[in-house]
């Protein structure tokens, strides 16, 4: 084998753990991100109850008033 051709098999497998180790870390970002994600929904359903209820109460309230 040339010194060409293990150049090139060299590069080829650096590249390839290279790219194997970035398709990882992409894995983990977005695993997270769905992670937080669903937090988030989770959070934004909570606060639209939260309005729902404080709704409620200012047409209770007003119809006590009246």
């Amino acid at each position: 084998m040339n010194k060409y051709a293990k150049c090139a098999l060299g590069c080829s497998l650096l590249l390839n753990v290279m790219f194997m180790a970035i398709c990882h870390d992409m894995s983990k970002i977005s695993s997270k991100a769905f992670d937080d994600l669903a937090i988030a929904q989770q959070k934004v359903s909570e606060i639209q109850h939260d309005i729902e209820d404080l709704k409620a109460k200012q047409e209770v309230q007003q119809v006590e008033a009246k």
